[in-house]
């Protein structure tokens, strides 16, 4: 049985792999923009939460214009990050 990552696993492998974060499909950006909105319609769910704090660490790092696969690779110093509570 696959678990619900495997899709993303299979889709995203191969760019974690080879490091290749610059074509981006789906930017780091703009899912925090999405889970930004969720949260606003939402809040209180811890996980989307703590996924939005480690988006916007990247986009920081200056991460926020690649493939969000980029969370996948060493770690993101997650500095000050006050952002994700607006």
């Amino acid at each position: 049985m696959k678990t619900p990552l495997a899709g993303i696993a299979a889709a995203k492998g191969a760019t974690v792999l080879s490091d290749g974060y610059d074509d981006a499909q789906f930017t780091v950006n703009a899912l925090a923009k999405d889970l930004g909105l969720m949260l606003d319609a939402t809040p209180g769910l811890p996980a989307a939460e703590a996924a939005r704090a480690r988006l916007i660490a990247a986009d920081d790092a200056g991460l926020g214009e690649s493939d969000f696969a980029v969370l996948a690779r060493a770690p993101i110093d997650r500095g000050d990050t006050t952002r994700a509570e607006q």
